[in-house]
């Protein structure tokens, strides 16, 4: 890595189009991310996302990485900022990746967001194929915390249909 790291820096100050300036960003980013250099890796993306010359697929995944990045270092409020923009650039058809709802959801449950959180994970599990079982209990917590009780039993009736041996279930469907 730190032989990439080098040619790419030494590659860095020659002269280069926009484009060739946003790809040694891009890959510089990559490789800081691969040595979990989480602050590195956010800086090389954001330039490379300000140069704004990548292919549009490559430039929204790029922000997408970075909002994950910030997640990872739990600066959620950036996280956030990140996604928000992702989403106001973003094709409809990339809006359609459950997980991506799911880390809004975790997002807006960091900042105590219960509405926003809930109306992001209802939005994963509309149009998830197969649903995770975690993702009907972070919804149940959700709705907990909401006091949204009646909604409550239906997500735990639910969990009973995917787990019926788990007792937790019962106990907070009789709850």
């Amino acid at each position: 890595y730190s032989d990439a790291v080098s040619l790419l820096e030494d590659l860095r100050k020659s002269s280069l189009s926009d484009f060739e300036k946003a790809t040694v960003e891009q890959y510089l980013g990559f490789l800081a991310a691969q040595r979990e250099q989480y602050p590195d890796a956010i800086r090389h993306f954001s330039e490379a996302v300000r140069i704004n010359q990548l292919p549009n697929q490559t430039h929204f995944e790029m922000i997408l990485q970075i909002a994950q990045l910030y997640n990872a270092l739990e600066r959620y409020d950036e996280a956030l900022e990140q996604l928000e923009f992702w989403f106001c650039v973003s094709t409809e058809e990339a809006k359609k990746v459950a997980e991506v709802w799911v880390l809004k959801a975790s997002l807006h449950l960091q900042q105590d967001d219960y509405r926003e959180a809930l109306a992001s994970m209802n939005q994963a599990i509309s149009i998830a194929e197969n649903v995770p079982e975690s993702w009907y209990r972070t919804k149940l917590g959700i709705l907990l915390e909401l006091e949204e009780y009646r909604l409550a039993v239906d997500v735990a009736k639910t969990l009973i249909e995917v787990n019926p041996d788990r007792k937790e279930y019962w106990s907070q469907l009789s709850g």
